[in-house]
C-alpha cells in the first residue's frame, strides 16, 4: 500500500483523492488512539478505592487510590516496623505533597498510579499492585529496583524515599530506634 505524497492521485475510476496521509500523520493518529485507549483502560482499571469518610475527609492533596497505594508500597518498603507505620507515612507524603508545587504533585501522583498499574509489565502477572501478594508486590518493587530504565529505578528510589521520611520522623519510629529527636534551635551539646 502507498501512503503519502505519492500514492496515484484521480486515476479513472477511482474515488476523488482526499489528503495525503504521510508516514508521520499515520504515526500521530496512531499514537492517538493508543493513547486514548490507554487512558480509557487505566481510567477503569483504578476504580473501586474506598477509604472510611473521616479518613477521607482528613486527605489535604492525595485521593483514596494514591493513599491506598502508597500505603500498600510502604507496608513492603517499611517491613518489620510497627503496623501503623505504611498508614502514618502516606498520611504524611499527603500533607509534605500538599505543600508542594503542582509540577511536584502530579510527578508523585504519576509514580503512584504507574506502581499500581506496573505489575503486568514488571513481573508479568495481571493485576493492579494493591491487590497482589505481598511475595508478588516485593517482585514488582524489585523489578523496578533494578530495571534497566533509569525512570523505574529513580522512580523506586523516590517512592523509598517517601517512605522512609514518613516513617522515620514518628514518635514511634524514634522511641525504637532509641533517638530523642533533634536539638531545638539554640541549644548546645
Amino acid at each position: 500500500m502507498t501512503v503519502g505524497p505519492r500514492a496515484a492521485a484521480g486515476t479513472p475510476g477511482s474515488a476523488p483523492a482526499g489528503p495525503a496521509l504521510t508516514r508521520r500523520g499515520l504515526l500521530r493518529r496512531a499514537a492517538g488512539v493508543a493513547a486514548l485507549v490507554g487512558l480509557g483502560g487505566a481510567a477503569w482499571a483504578v476504580r473501586g478505592y474506598r477509604l472510611d469518610p473521616a479518613r477521607a475527609a482528613r486527605l489535604r492533596c492525595l485521593t483514596a487510590l494514591e493513599l491506598v497505594v502508597l500505603e500498600a508500597a510502604f507496608a513492603r518498603v517499611l517491613d518489620g516496623l510497627d503496623a501503623d507505620a505504611p498508614a502514618e507515612a502516606a498520611a504524611w507524603v499527603d500533607g509534605w505533597l500538599s505543600r508542594r508545587p503542582a509540577w511536584a504533585q502530579r510527578e508523585v501522583r504519576a509514580l503512584i498510579v504507574g506502581l499500581e498499574l506496573a505489575p503486568p509489565a514488571a513481573i508479568g502477572r495481571l493485576g493492579r499492585f494493591t491487590r497482589l501478594a505481598p511475595e508478588a508486590q516485593d517482585r514488582v518493587l524489585r523489578a523496578w529496583e533494578a530495571a534497566p530504565v533509569p525512570l523505574l529505578r529513580h522512580a523506586f528510589a523516590g517512592l523509598k524515599g517517601l517512605a522512609v521520611m514518613g516513617a522515620y520522623g514518628r514518635p514511634a519510629t524514634l522511641a525504637a530506634i532509641g533517638y530523642d529527636g533533634p536539638l531545638a534551635p539554640g541549644a548546645g551539646r
